[in-house]
């Protein structure tokens, strides 16, 4: 009947209303997780990027590190030369002063 044909026709109007809202709404929410995405990899980008930056900076500080050390040891290795070096002249110091005595004494002979 075409009363009948009425109720069915606003029925699967309003089943129509219904899934036009729930595809919108899932548009609505996939559209939103796109952006969220687009957030993340953009986060993730920055991330990478600090990481990147601090690693060159670990690299710059292992060499000034290294630099340092080498530095180091090439004053250390001018301190024991210099300290043999002065031991040395205290040798020949003491060894002028016992010449020194010997003269005196001969002198005195």
């Amino acid at each position: 009947s075409a009363t009948q044909l009425k109720f069915n026709l606003e029925t699967e109007r309003e089943e129509l209303t219904a899934t036009e809202k729930a595809i919108k709404d899932t548009t609505d929410i996939l559209t939103a997780t796109k952006d969220k995405m687009s957030d993340v990899q953009s986060e993730n980008n920055k991330a990478k990027n600090d990481i990147m930056r601090l690693e060159e900076m670990l690299r710059s500080e292992r060499d000034k590190v290294a630099r340092i050390t080498s530095e180091h040891d090439v004053e250390k290795s001018n301190s024991y030369k210099l300290n043999s070096s002065i031991t040395n002249f205290k040798d020949q110091l003491d060894k002028l002063k016992e010449t020194c005595k010997q003269i005196e004494q001969e002198k005195a002979s």
